[in-house]
């Protein structure tokens, strides 16, 4: 008796076991249906594209409505239709990818494009930065890669960072302040180095230069939405009036704390003509 209750249940098992099998299990009907006519069932409760085609979009017309639907089409077009128009496929890694000069963009709405490759690095890491074929990525030109105060990080030359007294070391591509000069105490930018320093003496010149590159870079905010050229041609009288301190000054720490200034409004200058 015992027996026959365990086949009646296994026998049951196996039925329902097999029916929803088959009723899981997309045919390729059901999957052309789903996808078009080059798709094809594939493995359990699953539909693919049949070799040569990959999934993508198209759009279709239902009483004049355009909608955009998943659809198995040719690969080439599949990889356009999902990344743009300068994506291609690649039959040895049966991949999307995007052609020379051009690279994947993951966008913030999800919906990723193949965009030109030296604008995606402009764009993300600012204008000193350049796209290298050799590494198929983004790198810096003379500068070198730092965080911004909006979060986030962007080429940024040595003379932004740490003033006209700073370069780039190509033994070690990063930023150093030039012969005579180091840094001040906040580390942000290259000072004379004194020849006899007195504390307390350098301590205030320290904190001027610090006043000074504050005072700039709130003026380089105010003058910021006008016109280049208009910016050329204020930075210009600035830098003609502290000509003119420096002349008439006798402190030697003015004359040298107006040397700085006027040479942070040049470097500004030069950055802004075309």
């Amino acid at each position: 008796m015992r027996v026959s209750v365990l086949r009646a249940v296994w026998s049951l098992a196996v039925f329902f076991f097999f029916g929803v099998v088959s009723v899981s299990a997309y045919t390729d009907d059901e999957c052309r249906n789903l996808y078009g006519n080059d798709a094809i069932a594939k493995g359990f409760s699953s539909c693919g594209c049949r070799e040569g085609f990959v999934f993508g979009f198209r759009t279709l017309y239902y009483d004049d409505t355009p909608v955009r639907l998943k659809r198995c089409v040719p690969a080439e077009e599949g990889c356009r239709s999902a990344l743009g128009d300068h994506a291609y496929y690649d039959d040895e890694t049966e991949r999307c990818l995007c052609g020379e000069g051009f690279i994947l963009d993951d966008r913030s709405d999800g919906l990723s494009r193949c965009v030109r490759a030296q604008n995606y690095c402009e764009r993300h890491y600012g204008t000193e930065s350049f796209y290298d074929a050799d590494i198929d990525g983004c790198a810096c030109r003379d500068s070198e890669l730092a965080p911004t105060d909006r979060g986030g990080y962007a080429c940024m030359t040595c003379a932004d960072r740490f003033g006209v007294n700073s370069w780039l070391d190509p033994r070690t591509g990063a930023c150093a302040c030039k012969a005579g000069y180091a840094l001040n105490l906040s580390e942000t930018r290259c000072m004379p180095k004194p020849i006899q320093p007195v504390p307390a003496e350098t301590e205030v010149s320290l904190v001027l230069y610090e006043r000074v590159d504050r005072l700039i870079d709130r003026y380089l905010v105010i003058i910021g939405s006008r016109p280049r050229y208009e910016q050329i041609a204020l930075l210009t009288q600035v830098a003609e009036r502290a000509d003119e301190r420096i002349e008439t000054t006798d402190s030697a720490l003015k004359r040298d704390v107006y040397t700085y200034f006027r040479d942070r409004i040049l470097q500004k200058i030069e950055m802004l003509r075309p």
